[in-house]
C-alpha cells in the first residue's frame, strides 16, 4: 500500500510540478523610462547625429529592443522599448544605453521628446542648419 501511495506522490510531482513555468509569462515587451540623453545643441542637414539615450530596466532580464518615433512637424515623441525574456530574474533596476539617430533632410528647430512615463517627457532642443 506504501508503495501504491509513493507512486502516485512522485507523478503527481512530476506531471504537474514540471508545469508550473508554462503557466508564466517569461517574455514581454515594455516602455523603458528614459532618464538621460546627451544630445547635441546643433547638427548639419543630412547629418546622422547619434544621440546617447539612457534608460532603466526593472530587473536582470531587461534588455533594450527597439524605439518607437512618432513625428509631428518638429516634435518627436521617442519611446524606448525593452523586452523582458525570462522567468527567473534578479530583481535590481539597472540603467542601460542605446543609442538614437536623429537625421533631418530640412533646417529648422525640432524638439525631441524622450518618454519618461506614459505622459512626462525628457525634452531636447536641436537645431539642424
Amino acid at each position: 500500500m506504501r508503495r501504491i501511495f509513493l507512486l502516485s506522490a512522485f507523478l503527481t510531482v512530476v506531471f504537474f510540478g514540471s508545469c508550473s513555468l508554462d503557466n508564466q509569462k517569461c517574455y514581454h515587451y515594455e516602455q523603458a523610462p528614459v532618464v538621460a540623453t546627451n544630445t547635441p545643441d546643433s547638427g548639419r542637414v543630412d547629418q546622422t547625429i547619434p544621440i546617447d539615450v539612457s534608460f532603466t530596466v526593472h530587473n536582470s532580464c531587461g534588455a533594450y529592443n527597439f524605439t518607437q518615433e512618432t513625428k509631428d512637424s518638429t516634435t518627436l515623441k521617442i519611446v524606448v522599448i525593452a523586452s523582458y525574456d525570462g522567468c527567473v530574474c534578479g530583481e535590481a533596476m539597472r540603467t542601460l544605453h542605446t543609442t538614437y539617430d536623429f537625421k533631418s533632410d530640412t533646417a529648422g528647430t525640432f524638439y525631441l521628446k524622450f518618454a519618461q512615463s506614459e505622459n512626462e517627457y525628457l525634452v531636447d532642443t536641436l537645431v539642424i542648419h
